[in-house]
């Protein structure tokens, strides 16, 4: 039974002296019979439960961790208010230090590889820079380009071979067959999409051509016309070597296979510019029985050579 003070009305009577004790589950009352109870009101606050407003507390002020009462509004991990102190040793806890030190270890080993892996990256742009300019015909550009890569990365052995390879077709561009001769040794792994067999013939020939081994010279184009006779200059080729020969000795049958030779090469190109180029020089060292270089060659007649065989 519950005694509720407030709706509590009686009349008026006097007590014996000794107090009469009602205990209730909530609380115990004690009437004496002296005196009376006061006056009450419904809508009054008991004395005991009346707050000032300095005591009540900012809920924005009171750590949700803690429970300290710091009486000005704390700043919140999410909705709930963390003062400074709690919110290191959270951090600690979400955090711990173990778990810095590795992530930072984790850091620091990726800058570590960047580093240290810089040069395969600069060895894969100059790669892919080097077969742009190939593509171009920039053979002297793509030479150097490829042999930057391969100097970034000297224990990939097909990068250093593929510099060779692009430094022996740029030494054979300025007819330096003996250097380009050299480099294309070099490319003995390289697979057979490079005819580096018959780069090498090519160079041979310059070689021999340099040293006026006329014999190696015819020698070495035969080897290449074996190789494919269905591209003219392996043809011309052959007819130069005749030239050669029959300049040096004046044998008209080597003249005869000289022609033989031209004309086969001309029947299947006669309008391209590289035709037009081996087909004067064959023809002036005929008739002159001269050899000269190109070099020579084109600054003796810029403009071509017109042969009486020619015509």
């Amino acid at each position: 039974m519950k005694l509720n003070l407030r709706v509590l009305t009686f009349k008026r009577e006097h007590f014996p002296q000794k107090a009469i004790m009602r205990p209730t589950s909530n609380f115990t009352a004690y009437f004496s019979g002296e005196g009376e109870l006061p006056e009450t009101n419904e809508n009054s606050v008991p004395a005991q439960e009346a707050k000032t407003p300095e005591e009540i507390a900012n809920p924005d002020a009171v750590c949700a961790l803690c429970k300290t009462d710091y009486g000005t509004p704390l700043n919140k991990l999410s909705v709930y208010p963390i003062c400074d102190s709690c919110s290191v040793d959270l951090e600690k806890k979400i955090f711990p230090l173990w778990v810095k030190l590795f992530f930072g270890g984790v850091l620091l080993l990726v800058v570590f590889s960047i580093f240290w892996n810089w040069r395969f990256y600069a060895a894969y742009n100059n790669l892919n820079k080097a077969n742009m300019a190939f593509s171009k015909s920039d053979v002297s550009n793509a030479a150097q380009l490829m042999t930057k890569a391969a100097e970034e990365v000297p224990e990939t052995r097909d990068l250093v071979q593929m510099a060779a390879y692009f430094r022996g077709i740029e030494f054979l561009s300025k007819d330096k067959s003996a250097f380009a001769l050299a480099e294309f040794n070099k490319c003995t792994d390289l697979g057979a999409d490079f005819h580096i067999n018959q780069w090498v013939l090519n160079s041979e020939i310059g070689v021999a051509y340099d040293k006026k081994d006329y014999p190696m010279f015819l020698k070495t184009s035969r080897a290449i016309l074996g190789l494919d006779s269905t591209v003219a200059q392996s043809w011309a080729g052959v007819a130069s070597a005749y030239a050669c020969l029959y300049a040096q000795n004046g044998q008209d049958s080597l003249k005869q296979l000289s022609l033989q030779y031209l004309q086969k090469a001309r029947k299947m190109d006669d309008t391209s510019a590289v035709s037009k180029d081996y087909t004067g020089r064959i023809l002036y060292r005929i008739d002159s029985k001269q050899i000269i270089s190109r070099d020579e060659f084109l600054k003796k007649f810029p403009n071509g050579y017109t042969s009486a065989l020619n015509k």
